[in-house]
């Protein structure tokens, strides 16, 4: 293996042995690093000022064919009466890099209410380039400034990242064909009681410098549990109409063996 910069006349077969086994002995360390992997889920309950009125789920899945990648997947849904009214069906998929988070290709599938959206973009985080598409059609292509990632993969890089009280987490995110910033601040540390049990929790908060990110306007905060699987159990919204949460109500561990609804 090349590296860009070096001669190759001076690299004898020992020494590349060597550089090749310390690379995938940081891969490897990146990868055990993540406090998740595939086959954890999370089942979030979605409430308007404590009225239900969706739910959705967070899950990792491996990538046929390729160790290297995962797929992390996000589904949304109205249920009752809003889903009479308001149907909400959306999608989001982010595959990445597991030694980086980094993602490779992240699609959105959009339905709410008459607003109906099929995007798609591909990264290149080798030529910091990103590709989009909308309905399968090419849109364009944009340079990005180095790494950068999606709205999806960059709340999984949130919760591989120490977290401090008091430190920040900053964050490059694409997302519908803008650029941000993003700034992840570390609040504080809280006790949090939600369906799925009662959680010693870190609350942090993303700020951009104009405009939200996670959400589309307004502040949110998030719960991630204290220990290390940094588990998000509580989002929640403040928008002009009143509060939005997503509470977890249970989830499936990494290793896939046992699903827990109550234990901490």
């Amino acid at each position: 293996m090349r590296v860009r910069g070096t001669r190759r006349t001076g690299d004898r077969p020992g020494v590349r042995l060597i550089r090749l086994a310390i690379f995938l002995c940081v891969l490897a360390a990146r990868a055990a690093a993540a406090p998740f992997g595939p086959g954890e889920l999370l089942v979030f309950d979605l409430k308007w000022q404590f009225v239900r009125g969706g739910m959705a789920t967070m899950s990792i899945h491996p990538v046929p064919g390729d160790t290297s990648l995962w797929q992390i997947r996000t589904r949304a849904r109205s249920v009752g009466v809003l889903d009479v009214f308001y149907t909400v069906r959306d999608t989001l998929s982010s595959t990445v890099r597991r030694s980086t988070l980094l993602p490779v290709r992240y699609e959105k599938l959009q339905h709410e209410g008459w607003y109906h959206r099929d995007s798609t973009y591909v990264f290149d985080q080798d030529r910091n380039t990103v590709a989009r598409f909308s309905r399968g059609r090419h849109v364009g292509v944009l340079s990005l400034p180095g790494e950068v990632h999606d709205i999806l993969s960059s709340l999984y890089r949130v919760r591989s990242s120490p977290l401090p009280v008091g430190s920040s987490v900053s964050v490059r995110v694409y997302e519908g064909g803008k650029l941000y910033n993003a700034r992840v601040n570390v609040l504080r540390r809280e006790q949090v009681t939600v369906p799925a049990g009662t959680f010693s929790c870190i609350v942090v908060e993303p700020i951009l410098q104009s405009e939200a990110i996670f959400v589309q306007r307004g502040r949110l905060w998030i719960w991630l549990t204290e220990d290390a699987r940094r588990l998000p159990v509580l989002m929640e919204s403040a928008i002009p109409v009143g509060t939005i949460r997503a509470e977890l109500v249970s989830f499936l561990p990494a290793s896939g063996t046992s699903p827990s609804s109550s234990s901490p």
